[in-house]
């Protein structure tokens, strides 16, 4: 279970999101780590209850590397939305089996074009 598990957050992400958003931070990036094989990222849309109606917020999950903004942003724009900004939180966590891995959340704050 996640909650006997270690994880090590940034303090910005502690600043910036809740107790309850970690838990499903790291339930996203258990089940990333448990993927074999190809790309490991992973995404979610979410909003929060202030957020204007044309805004959208994406979580992109990565393990390993920062993905640069100069690959994700062409794929958003094409998509038809602008990127207003972007918030890399760096997040080490132990998985089941044992292993700590080193991941990164992507927080997307954009609007649709």
């Amino acid at each position: 279970m996640l909650e006997k598990r270690h994880a090590q957050f940034s303090p910005g992400y502690q600043g910036t999101f809740s107790p309850g958003e970690a838990v499903q931070d790291l339930e996203e990036l258990d089940q990333l780590a448990r993927h074999d094989g190809g790309l490991a990222i992973q995404a979610r849309a979410y909003r929060k209850p202030d957020d204007a109606h044309n805004a959208l917020r994406l979580k992109l999950y990565l393990l390993g590397e920062v993905m640069p903004l100069s690959v994700s942003l062409p794929i958003f724009e094409n998509l038809g939305m602008k990127v207003i900004a972007e918030d890399p939180f760096p997040i080490t966590f132990d998985t089941e089996d044992g292993w700590t891995r080193e991941a990164v959340v992507l927080d997307f704050l954009m609007e649709r074009a």
